[in-house]
């Protein structure tokens, strides 16, 4: 029963001296509640009048049975529980309380000091135990310390909550913005598609129009100007079929399995196809070894010869005059690295974003060499493509494209 009115009871108990309440005792306006546990009367009335002197709030309860049905039914704080009652003994009683709630602090007040009692009582779920005859300024203690100790593993255990709610909410707030960011992306996408689309079939007409005007009897200026418009017109075309093949709605058809490549003669003649502008740059363009090269390759052709001509291309467009081109192929069991280096350097911030769409290394003449700045997205694309990898490095003023490439089956896709 709750005991809102206590009197000191009459006569001798195995309670020490009462002292009166003290500073760190609880406060009235938020008084825990103790269950007091015992079948003797008079001990469990000087426990509940000592305890209620401290500012508690106390339930007593005169058997186990009792106990139990008084913690389901009431907020209680903390359990002061004799070991030894008749039928439903302390440690039994202690072990169903902790099994209603693991987090109810149980102390138990025994007058069996054996070890073998005090470990009993810890694996029934006590969080201690006091010995009889009591101290009350060692029960007091130990009382305070256990249901602070309760209070901030509450308060604890309610900031993980809170915060596993905010974590949640936060969570769900980002998944929204990631559907809209990819919605936003997909309609970017369309979008370049269409205008892709729309400005191709004139820039043809133009392009048409331009060839046929240049079969016309032309004096030198209109030639030069003729010859400025074929190749503005055909740099426009470029770009936007590299557009169109980075959305992927032009995907060119390989052929159903892949081919045989000949390494040796491919980067021959990707080479020859540079010398001329390397030569006009004064540029010195170097091979590896015949005896690196791999007898053969499964892979893509054209797309292959697609990367190596725009890597190649690449270099020979931002080597200094004077520089040097180098092209290396190493054989390895199940596939190749091929690198493509020249004699000039990147600052390591640039190098994570060379493979960005529309990324350029900023320059003092951003107009010096005339770029759209996808090339290299469309490197790493067409790289995937082939199950391969590849990656950049810039140190010791040379800069080097290595790719990887597997050797396919001739029935891979």
């Amino acid at each position: 029963m709750l005991r809102p009115n206590p009197h000191p009871p009459a006569g001798s108990s195995p309670v020490g001296p009462l002292p009166g309440a003290q500073p760190g005792s609880p406060s009235p306006e938020k008084k825990p509640l103790v269950l007091v546990v015992d079948d003797e009367r008079s001990q469990r009335l000087l426990v509940c009048y000592a305890l209620e002197r401290e500012g508690y709030q106390v339930l007593e309860a005169s058997s186990g049975e009792a106990c139990l049905q008084l913690a389901a039914q009431h907020p209680v704080d903390m359990v002061l529980l004799d070991a030894v009652m008749p039928d439903l003994d302390g440690f039994e009683c202690c072990r169903r309380l902790h099994a209603q709630n693991s987090d109810l602090p149980i102390l138990i007040v025994t007058a069996l000091e054996d070890e073998s009692c005090v470990d009993e009582a810890f694996a029934a779920g006590a969080s201690d135990y006091i010995s009889k005859p009591i101290r009350w300024a060692v029960l007091k203690r130990r009382i305070r310390h256990l249901i602070q100790a309760s209070q901030a593993q509450r308060h604890l255990r309610e900031l993980n909550q809170a915060l596993e709610a905010k974590v949640q909410e936060r969570t769900a707030q980002l998944a929204c913005q990631v559907q809209d960011l990819q919605q936003l992306s997909r309609l970017k996408d369309s979008f370049l598609a269409s205008v892709s689309h729309e400005l191709r079939t004139p820039l043809t007409k133009i392009k048409l129009a331009l060839e046929l005007l240049g079969r016309s009897p032309l004096d030198e200026k209109q030639r030069q100007y003729h010859r400025i418009a074929l190749e503005e017109c055909q740099a426009e075309i470029e770009l936007i079929n590299r557009l169109l093949d980075l959305q992927g709605l032009e995907a060119k058809e390989l052929g159903s399995a892949a081919a045989a490549i000949d390494l040796h003669s491919l980067c021959t003649s990707l080479l020859d196809g540079v010398r001329e502008r390397a030569q006009a740059r004064q540029l010195k363009l170097e091979m590896a070894e015949l005896t690196s090269f791999p007898a053969v390759l499964y892979s893509y052709p054209q797309r292959l010869t697609l990367i190596l001509k725009e890597l190649l291309e690449n270099a020979c467009k931002f080597t200094q005059p004077g520089g040097t081109l180098r092209l290396e192929v190493q054989a390895f069991p199940g596939g190749v690295e091929l690198r493509i280096g020249n004699t000039a350097q990147i600052e390591p911030d640039h190098l994570p974003h060379l493979f960005e769409r529309f990324y350029r290394v900023p320059s003092e003449d951003p107009w010096a060499q005339p770029g759209s700045g996808l090339g290299l997205a469309l490197v790493k694309q067409w790289v995937e493509y082939l199950q391969g990898q590849v990656r950049v490095t810039s140190q010791k003023g040379w800069t080097w494209f290595v790719l990887w490439l597997p050797s396919l089956e001739p029935s891979n896709r």
